[in-house]
């Protein structure tokens, strides 16, 4: 499927966040760039603190990045550029990820004639602890909402009674520029990838690691990321007579590093405790890694609900027997490869996630028919 020029369309992007090395600011450099390449006029709107690692891979794609003051408040600091710039250059539409305050203060003096569009990248689920408690009187506010999954779809409709336009865009990753084979010397190695922080699970992966010691024990646990429970992951991991098996390997380089994650790792483990769309599993998945997840929505919908090595939320012991599986049997180990590739390359391809995040911007601004999503 060939990208799609769209050289009329502007959108202005706001985006609360991007001093981090993370799951939204990965989102919007991929998905900025890729429109930027098939014709669109993006201008990223960010704080100042924004990471240069982001700001120079926009540039370099051709990406407008509009940085605010440095001293200035952050969500008013966004609005005053964001305004500026569609005051100057209007665009068709603004869109706002998360929706969160900036969206708040834009709407107490929106520009005239600019759709508001809102991009939901986690999940909407009721147990996602840092969501705003009047998310859904933002969601109001809003000419059209974006989302990457049917699960935050229904979660829009059915818990935050959101009721106006509603889209779902596959997220994406690049593909590998050459096929990536995995690691399968010993010991193997069950990496896992992500910030270290509540949500992301990962004392219960170093938990599955101990469960399975005795029955595959020529294994280690790599995990990629950082974060507050790096101390407490090294503990758990002594306390629990495996802190010869679990590397913590701190942060890759983003979007260039991960092929080296891909060779070095035997399979991608999961641990979330919820999940919108987790771009490190699309990452293991676009190059031929076996994945064990724990069954968060965003994990389903990456590997497919049937899937056989999902494994319940919160639970070691599944990831265990699940990892064990992988580990010990060859055929499964190969079909689990070869069903997360075809997978992404069926449903999450970045050529399908840019057509259909360009027809949502077609029938937002109403230059065609609505988009897959609308109505649900």
């Amino acid at each position: 499927m060939p990208f799609v020029a769209l050289t009329s369309v502007a959108a202005v992007w706001v985006v609360e966040e991007m001093a981090n090395i993370g799951g939204c600011e990965y989102l919007t450099v991929n998905f900025a760039s890729m429109l930027r390449r098939a014709g669109a006029d993006v201008r990223i709107v960010a704080p100042y603190s924004a990471n240069p690692i982001w700001t120079t891979r926009l540039a370099a794609a051709g990406v407008e990045v509009l940085l605010t003051a440095r001293d200035e408040p952050s969500c008013q600091g966004l609005c005053r550029v964001a305004r500026a710039t569609c005051l100057s250059r209007p665009p068709d539409l603004i869109q706002f990820l998360p929706t969160g305050e900036s969206l708040r203060q834009w709407c107490a003096e929106p520009v005239p004639g600019v759709p508001v569009v809102g991009l939901e990248a986690t999940s909407l689920g009721a147990g996602n602890y840092w969501l705003s408690q009047d998310l859904p009187l933002l969601l109001r506010q809003l000419d059209a909402l974006i989302v990457l999954t049917d699960a935050a779809a229904s979660e829009a409709r059915d818990r935050l009674g959101y009721s106006g336009p509603l889209y779902v865009v596959p997220h994406t990753v690049p593909p590998p520029t050459a096929a990536i084979e995995p690691w399968r010397s010993r010991p193997a190695v069950v990496s896992c990838i992500g910030r270290l922080s509540l949500e992301k699970g990962a004392e219960i992966a170093v938990l599955a690691l101990a469960h399975l010691r005795d029955r595959v024990p020529d294994v280690e646990l790599h995990v990629w990321g950082d974060g507050e429970d790096k101390q407490r992951l090294q503990d758990l991991a002594a306390m629990m007579g495996i802190a010869d098996r679990v590397r913590l390997r701190g942060l890759f380089a983003p979007m260039v590093g991960v092929d080296d994650v891909a060779r070095s790792s035997t399979m991608m483990l999961l641990a979330s405790y919820l999940e919108g769309m987790p771009g490190a599993l699309m990452e293991m998945a676009v190059r031929g890694i076996p994945i064990v997840a724990t069954r968060t929505a965003g994990a389903a919908a990456v590997v497919g609900e049937d899937y056989p090595w999902l494994a319940r939320i919160g639970d070691p012991a599944d990831l265990a027997r699940c990892m064990e599986h992988l580990l010990t049997d060859d055929a499964a180990y190969e079909q689990a490869r070869s069903r997360v590739a075809a997978r992404f390359s069926q449903r999450y391809h970045p050529d399908i996630a840019l057509q259909r995040l360009l027809d949502c911007y077609h029938a937002i601004v109403g230059r065609g028919a609505p988009a897959l999503g609308r109505g649900l």
